[in-house]
């Protein structure tokens, strides 16, 4: 049996209101991380109103793997590509390792051509095993009380 080809790519805008229904639940399982800085409906609407932009792997045509969302930062001497949100339905971080070859050459080649400087993130540690082949380095931890 023939496998299907993989393809990481960007999803435009327009489609946002087709793909939801599957990518909502990947989104979520990820915003669910996100400490209660956003929820997968805000999340939604970065997308739609371009602050964020969607990405999805697919096999074949229309086998949905996996998500993730991405926006560019600006600081006062550059610009970084930041990926900000990333999950599967049920396929788990495997598939993410698996395919991540891919994954960061997409990423790369789309933050060189917008004029980034680098690629970030901020993730739990075990991202660090996925992306330390690529020169992703620990820069910082981030250190948070809630008040409320």
């Amino acid at each position: 049996m023939e496998v299907e080809p993989v393809s990481f790519s960007l999803v435009h805008p327009r489609y946002l209101d087709s793909v939801w229904p599957r990518i909502k639940p990947c989104l979520k399982r990820a915003t669910d991380h996100s400490a209660g800085r956003f929820s997968v409906e805000s999340v939604y609407e970065d997308i739609r109103s371009g602050n964020q932009l969607l990405w999805a792997l697919f096999r074949g045509d229309d086998e949905l793997l996996l998500v993730a969302t991405t926006q560019f930062t600006f600081y006062p001497l550059r610009k970084n590509l930041c990926i900000m949100f990333m999950g599967s339905a049920d396929h788990g971080e495997r598939l993410w390792f698996d395919h991540r070859d891919s994954i960061v050459g997409a990423l790369e080649d789309f933050a060189l051509e917008h004029g980034c400087h680098g690629i970030e993130l901020t993730g739990r540690a075990g991202w660090q095993r996925v992306l330390d082949k690529f020169g992703f380095e620990k820069k910082f931890i981030v250190l948070e009380k809630d008040l409320q």
